[in-house]
């Protein structure tokens, strides 16, 4: 039960998040299989949609819903606002020319990543665990304890593939082992049949100002390249954006 200090949530607000949350994932687009989905009566979702759809969050069509375009136009202004964005994508596209695998820059908020930065433009914007991403993983190996704490307190450590670590002390124990050499490999953690090599991008003073990973399919990227040579190139990669950003942050 929530203390007295703890803000009051507005359920309605979370419904109709939970609702762009189905309509985006594909899970539920009608107004049953919503219904259905979130456990709310249909009158109350069929109100949900149509305030959404008066603010251009959703479109329907013959019954079947979709996002809007307004959210699109909020999408760009979170880009447009985030530190250093034309620096960070000048900078990756230049990057990623040099590497023959996907080349990532994602950003953390909330204790979750967010992709900023992608080749295939499809990718901008998902999130992602940080306990079974490269990427993630190496953000977390850089956080002080409480703050690693407060992550898994939040979300948890779900399991999306078999590989994933779930377990809390075997996390930290890796963890540890990557802050050491200063890179994360995973494998088949978050995605079955993926592999990628993460490393975080620091401010100037040190602290974590996002993470960059770099990674494929299995059958494209080979053992031999993920533990031996990608590391080094995504350290080199991950030295020189920080040293772009690092001449930004300071003029």
């Amino acid at each position: 039960m929530p203390s007295d200090s703890s803000p009051r949530l507005l359920k309605t607000t979370q419904t109709s998040l939970q609702i762009l949350r189905l309509i985006k994932r594909n899970e539920a687009n009608t107004l049953t299989t919503i219904a259905q989905s979130i456990d709310k009566p249909k009158s109350s979702v069929f109100s949900q949609l149509k305030t959404l759809e008066n603010e251009g969050l959703v479109v329907e069509h013959n019954g079947e819903y979709r996002l809007g375009m307004e959210l699109l136009h909020f999408g760009s202004s979170v880009w447009r606002s985030h530190p250093h964005s034309r620096v960070v994508i000048d900078e990756m596209k230049e990057l990623s020319q040099r590497i023959d695998e996907d080349v990532h820059f994602l950003s953390i908020e909330n204790g979750r990543l967010y992709t900023i930065y992608a080749e295939n433009d499809f990718d901008i914007g998902n999130r992602y665990y940080m306990h079974n991403t490269a990427a993630g993983k190496a953000a977390l190996a850089e956080f002080p304890e409480h703050r690693i704490e407060a992550v898994i307190d939040r979300w948890g450590l779900p399991a999306e593939t078999e590989q994933t670590i779930t377990d809390p002390e075997k996390l930290h124990t890796e963890l540890a082992e990557i802050k050491e050499r200063g890179y994360a490999i995973v494998d088949s953690e978050f995605d079955k049949g993926t592999k990628a090599v993460g490393a975080a991008v620091h401010n100037p003073d040190g602290r974590v100002f996002g993470a960059l990973g770099v990674g494929g399919p299995s059958f494209q990227l080979r053992d031999t390249r993920l533990y031996d040579s990608l590391p080094q190139m995504v350290i080199q990669l991950r030295d020189q954006l920080e040293e772009t950003l690092w001449r930004a942050q300071s003029s």
